[in-house]
């Protein structure tokens, strides 16, 4: 009973982990149709290629043979074979060569690990403790990179870049594995990543479930410059007045309205690790378009470049009075 538990969780953990192999191919596709590999990167197809072979050596018979584990990352290599002939095939040449080098020195240290522990390791629980270390720590890094994503999730309020069928088959295929590794003798070096794989995708899970309804961040901000008719400009993706670090004091009231007479204050932040110290200024014009862009010649004249221009403006009790608050940041 328990052997057979054992093998539908192997073979639950192939299925899934299929899901997982072919999930770049809409990126692949998307490379093919433009003839171009636009802003992706190929390094993540070497470093999975390496740990399939790592996980090879690990289930054959040179170290435990494990059939379930031999087969299905013996064909995650072929696939992320196929993946980089294909990224090299559309990439520019400089980003090809940088490719290529990443893989043969990939190719080298696989070969070297392969050859040494044949020559100089006969003891089979030796060799497994080298080659389980080695693709745990390359396994637990690749885990590792949805971090990443996790956090432009909280920081954007958006699932855009979270797929939600390939948050839940990171999550079934850690859980496969992890019950594989737990039935009979325990298998500590598949146990570990996997068990971290799980529980990358429960919290994959869960952030999608919190924010897969939010109003992401960027329409948020749409929404704020149609309500004013004019741009909020954001650092990070926070507007500026929310940044304590500046020291900044939020307008009252943000008003569009043209009026006769304008006031405009050049405010410094108090921040002793940037060098600016405007000195505050009062100028008087006739029109918006004229402050801005004395506003503008005058952080022309100072040697520090002018990053962000946040233009907001403070009614006074004066209806016809108003001032727009200006700030620098390097």
């Amino acid at each position: 009973m328990t052997a057979h538990l054992k093998v539908v969780l192997g073979i639950l953990g192939n299925i899934t982990a299929i899901c997982l192999f072919t999930s770049p191919l809409p990126t692949l596709w998307n490379i093919t149709k433009k003839k171009s590999v636009q802003d992706f990167s190929g390094i993540p197809y070497v470093c999975t290629m390496l740990n399939c072979s790592l996980w090879v050596i690990y289930g054959s018979p040179l170290v435990e043979y494990q059939l379930l584990v031999v087969t299905i990352n013996a064909a995650g290599a072929i696939l992320e074979l196929s993946y980089l002939f294909l990224y090299v095939t559309f990439a520019p040449k400089k980003l090809q060569m940088k490719v290529l080098k990443v893989l043969l020195a990939v190719v080298l240290v696989f070969t070297s690990l392969l050859l040494l522990m044949v020559e100089l390791v006969h003891d089979k629980s030796q060799r497994k403790i080298i080659t389980g270390t080695c693709a745990v720590v390359l396994a637990v890094g690749m885990y590792a990179s949805p971090l990443t994503v996790m956090c432009m999730v909280i920081r954007t309020r958006s699932v855009e870049f979270m797929p939600f069928f390939l948050s839940l088959f990171t999550f079934l295929n850690g859980a496969a594995w992890f019950g594989y590794a737990f039935i009979g003798k325990v298998d500590i070096f598949i146990t570990v990543p996997n068990g971290y794989g799980a529980l990358s995708g429960i919290a994959q899970l869960v952030l999608y479930a919190i924010y897969k309804n939010a109003t992401p961040l960027s329409l948020v901000l749409k929404q704020q410059e149609a309500a004013l008719g004019s741009k909020v400009i954001g650092v990070d993706d926070h507007s500026i007045e929310d940044d304590p670090s500046l020291n900044l004091k939020p307008p009252k009231q943000i008003f569009t309205t043209p009026a006769e007479q304008h006031e405009v204050n050049i405010i410094s932040f108090d921040d002793s690790s940037v060098n600016l110290k405007p000195p505050a200024k009062q100028i008087t014009s006739s029109s918006p378009e004229q402050q801005v862009k004395s506003l503008t010649d005058d952080c022309n004249q100072t040697n520090s470049p002018l990053v962000q221009m946040v233009v907001a403006v403070d009614v006074d009790t004066n209806p016809h009075q108003e001032s727009i608050s200006t700030s620098k940041t390097i």
